[in-house]
């Protein structure tokens, strides 16, 4: 049954590439650390539907990244 789950995940097509990383908030002005799993919260998207980290080319998926001024609202409603 395992083997069947996650089967289903791994054949779910891939739609977005998250680029975890540091960014110097635009509130306190410290450098803090925004993880893969933290920018697929904030941007409210499946870990089934992401690839994590840089390829080095173009390959058509919405790139995720840490925001400067942390507002994430806007892209989330714009991904739905």
């Amino acid at each position: 049954m395992q083997v069947e789950r996650f089967r289903s995940v791994s054949m779910v097509k891939k739609k977005y590439r998250v680029l975890p990383g540091y960014i110097k908030s635009k509130n306190d002005g410290d450098r803090h650390y925004i993880s893969a799993g933290r920018l697929m919260l904030l941007y409210g998207v499946s870990s089934a539907e992401c690839v994590i980290g840089y390829n080095g080319g173009v390959d058509g998926l919405i790139v995720l990244k840490p925001l400067y001024n942390g507002n994430y609202s806007n892209y989330r409603e714009n991904l739905g």
